[in-house]
């Protein structure tokens, strides 16, 4: 039986770059969807990165369900700005893709 013949080559680093993308991509969506997590809203502040570029990120205060109260950028897929309010709840169950926002999806 002939030996495998592989190819060596620069083009190589690409398949592994591709790998690693996916590889890490799919960890991270799979973080995604075995959190669980409740919180509120308590406070919101923009923080942008300049003088470098205009890009400004939303950093929320926010109280768990445990009574703690931390900073976060939280990042909630198809919500808008009034989803993310001052006051509003937000839950995210284990196993679920989806947000709810004061009860309600």
């Amino acid at each position: 039986m002939p030996k495998p013949t592989y190819v060596s080559g620069p083009h190589n680093i690409g398949y592994v770059i591709a790998f690693s993308t996916w590889v890490i991509c799919a960890f991270m969506m799979l973080g995604h969807f075995l959190y669980s997590g409740e919180f509120k809203i308590l406070t919101r502040r923009t923080e942008c990165e300049q003088p470098l570029n205009n890009r400004c990120n939303y950093i929320y205060r926010v109280r768990d369900r445990d009574g703690e109260e931390h900073e976060s950028k939280l990042i909630a897929f198809r919500a808008t700005s009034s989803d993310l309010a001052n006051g509003n709840s937000l839950r995210k169950e284990r196993y679920h893709l989806d947000y709810w926002v004061n009860d309600s999806l």
